[in-house]
């Protein structure tokens, strides 16, 4: 089993679920294979209690976790103990931030690797982790904050979508979004196009990584007797109820996350 959550990704920017840029063509090649999940929805728009769920299948009030100063209870079960009982070897490869070790997500994880980096150093470190499973059973999760603010990404994804080039002041920090946020500025519309273009181009510079990684599977024979998933904790807003970011609570685009499993051999269906 491998489990890949993609940190900031909302689904209707994504090919598979209807979006005309041309932003995901590996993860829509693999969605044609897989069962397709159209009305998907976090459990909350923010990373620590929708990762909590995600790992416990808990709702928020049931684990109350924050991210703010406590960790997860640890009363409740997650899944890598669930898997780890049944004999399988667990594994997580992650981007570091809400899910550095000292949350207590890493409980059930026979190897917790939080030592970030993005996805291009995440995978390579996870893939030689898996290659010394030797045929055992395994369960891997992979997480990453490529997508996330501050949108940027490196050649030659940086500016692929952005039709003109932009020649305003705003930097979409995380000070500066939160500024946005808490209504102490306001954005012109060239800015607002100016960061969704470059969301875009971080979910394109992901979904080729994905798309290396699912190379990688197939490569080794992997894909075909594995269960992968690949979801997101939350999405992103830029503007549609009035503001950015992904903290709004009962949004749309914060909550309609991805959510695509590819079953051992690979079967299509949407539902």
């Amino acid at each position: 089993v491998i489990l890949v959550a993609l940190d900031t990704l909302r689904a209707d920017h994504l090919g598979v679920y209807g979006y005309a840029r041309d932003t995901s063509p590996a993860i829509d090649r693999f969605a044609r294979d897989s069962v397709v999940f159209e009305h998907a929805l976090s459990s909350s728009p923010n990373t620590p209690p929708s990762m909590a769920s995600l790992l416990t299948s808990v709702y928020p009030g049931r684990h109350g976790f924050t991210g703010n100063g406590d960790r997860l209870p640890s009363d409740l079960p997650t899944l890598a103990e669930a898997l780890q009982r049944q004999g399988f070897r667990t594994g997580a490869f992650v981007d570091g931030g809400y899910l550095r070790k000292r949350f207590g997500l890493d409980r059930g994880f026979m190897v917790y690797d939080d030592a970030a980096g993005g996805i291009a150093r995440i995978w390579p470190r996870a893939r030689r982790w898996l290659a010394a499973q030797d045929g055992r059973p395994f369960f891997l999760f992979l997480q990453c904050y490529d997508i996330h603010a501050p949108y940027v990404s490196p050649p030659p994804y940086r500016g692929m979508f952005h039709e003109r080039p932009y020649e305003g002041d705003f930097e979409p920090t995380l000070a500066a979004l939160d500024a946005v946020f808490r209504g102490e500025r306001k954005l012109d519309a060239a800015a607002l196009a100016h960061i969704r273009d470059s969301y875009d181009e971080g979910i394109r510079y992901t979904d080729a990584r994905i798309g290396g990684m699912l190379r990688d599977l197939a490569a080794s024979g992997r894909l075909e007797d594995t269960l992968v998933a690949i979801t997101a904790d939350h999405g992103e807003e830029f503007g549609e109820h009035g503001s950015v970011l992904h903290w709004q609570l009962y949004h749309g685009p914060n909550l309609h996350v991805p959510l695509i499993v590819r079953l051992p051999g690979g079967a299509g269906a949407r539902l």
